[in-house]
């Protein structure tokens, strides 16, 4: 019988991106530049490091290899600065995973990953569902979101009717006017910037169609659009600007501001957009008041997440997304960047620590970032 190596946490990444350890010889680490993801075996290789420091065994495995709750059929190590390989089953209670239902098979292996009971994931399916589905952020957090649509028809009179129900929404919004008569198709499920798409006011049920008919295969909701160009400035330089607030709980950890390139409203770095970190204390008054609110009526004592706000051009304050799995990736030439997202990086991983082994005492905290800890004061 083959035996089984248990871990105090496995952190699983979706087989889309990453390599599997059971990978031909010419494979000597999780991300390939094929990719696209080089740069992530930085980020991955000092995660399993800092487990290591934490007083954690830890492993990094793909979906590809999920066979049982809590079970893969290999992993990846990072030992003496290199990727080993190692082809034979482990097994952890504790998850740490970059998985989205993207379609049935991913579906399956989260499902599978987590059908025994004492396997626990980072965070918790509800909550995970909650960002991860953009309508029903909105549903829960209307009061602070942009009004949002889900285009369930995609027919021609399905998207008339979305488009219908979109304007109606606006118009009631207390801040209508913040709202252009142009629209955004947004994956409904998606991340990173990908498929969203500004629609012009002239004929939006056409160009509506022309994308459903392209993406036949992505469900999408509609948002009018709303102008931040000049709402917010960094640096006393103004665009399309989003800050980025991630919590632990009702801790802010991080912030940072991201400011789509030139001629793009999106701000993600994966759609060209620059990334560049603040102080809490850097962050306008008025938007601390509008996260801490947010923060207030999720009500979660440790899940991680992130919240994407942005100020209009008549200054008020909006929930563009929320995000489930805030990137602890950085720009490999950019220094600053690369200790802030290692500093995240401990900060998860302290947290781990926590609930993994709570018998445990000895873990070590964010060195210098006890401040990090405190409940955000306005």
């Amino acid at each position: 019988m083959t035996k089984i190596k248990t871990f105090d946490v496995l952190v699983v990444y979706t087989n889309a991106i990453a390599a599997s350890a059971s990978s031909n010889n010419n494979v000597l680490s999780p991300f390939q530049l094929s990719k696209g993801r080089t740069n992530y075996n930085e980020s991955y290789s000092y995660f399993l490091k800092t487990c290591e420091k934490n007083n954690l065994k830890s492993a990094f495995v793909t979906s590809k290899d999920i066979i049982g709750g809590g079970t893969a059929s290999c992993y990846w190590l990072y030992k003496n600065n290199k990727w080993i390989k190692v082809n034979q089953p482990c097994y952890s209670q504790f998850i740490f995973e970059k998985l989205s239902p993207v379609n049935s098979k991913q579906k399956q292996r989260i499902n599978i990953l987590f059908s025994d009971p004492k396997v626990r994931p980072f965070n918790s399916p509800a909550f995970f569902s909650l960002f991860y589905d953009k309508q029903k952020t909105y549903r829960v957090l209307e009061d602070f979101a942009i009004p949002t649509v889900a285009v369930t028809n995609k027919s021609s009179v399905g998207v008339h009717a979305a488009l219908n129900k979109i304007r109606v929404l606006t118009a009631a919004h207390p801040h209508a006017s913040d709202f252009s008569n142009r629209f955004v198709l947004k994956d409904r499920y998606g991340s990173g910037g990908n498929n969203v798409y500004l629609v012009d006011s002239l004929n939006p049920q056409k160009d509506i169609l022309n994308i459903m008919r392209k993406n036949k295969n992505i469900s999408f909701i509609l948002q009018p659009f709303a102008q931040f160009n000049t709402g917010y400035a960094y640096n006393k330089s103004a665009g399309f600007i989003d800050i980025r607030m991630i919590y632990v709980g009702q801790r802010v950890v991080q912030v940072y501001i991201r400011r789509a390139k030139k001629g793009d409203f999106r701000c993600n770095e994966h759609q060209g957009g620059e990334l560049h970190y603040i102080t809490l204390k850097e962050v306008p008054l008025k938007v601390r008041v509008f996260a801490e609110r947010i923060a207030q009526d999720l009500d979660v004592d440790s899940e991680l997440y992130a919240l994407d706000l942005v100020v209009s051009n008549s200054g008020n304050v909006f929930l563009m997304e929320g995000n489930i799995r805030p990137g602890i990736d950085w720009n490999l030439s950019l220094k600053k960047n690369e200790r802030m997202a290692k500093k995240l990086i401990r900060v998860i991983v302290g947290e781990i620590a926590k609930r993994a082994a709570p018998a445990t005492p000895k873990y070590i905290s964010p060195v210098s970032d006890q401040n990090i800890y405190e409940p955000l004061t306005l």
